[in-house]
């Protein structure tokens, strides 16, 4: 995934992180919706909407995870 930044701007890095971890705060605010009318239905939908959320989130923090290495990287490299 390209996200069309260069990875020697600490600045860059740091606002494409903040970004991340804001949509990972909006996510987590999303599993309190509602649920639907149908009670089971309600808790299949919650419980596919948390499991949807949850890889989206592990797969989004393994991204983070991978540039903060790589400010890391470019930060000792100067």
């Amino acid at each position: 995934m390209d996200l069309g930044h260069d990875p020697k701007s600490p600045k860059g890095v740091k606002a494409i992180m903040k970004k991340k971890e804001d949509d990972i705060d909006a996510l987590r605010k999303q599993l309190r919706l509602p649920p639907t009318m149908h009670p089971q239905t309600a808790e299949l939908v919650q419980e596919k909407e948390a499991e949807d959320t949850m890889d989206l989130l592990m797969r989004m923090n393994q991204r983070k995870i991978q540039m903060e290495e790589e400010l890391e990287r470019t930060v000792q490299g100067k």
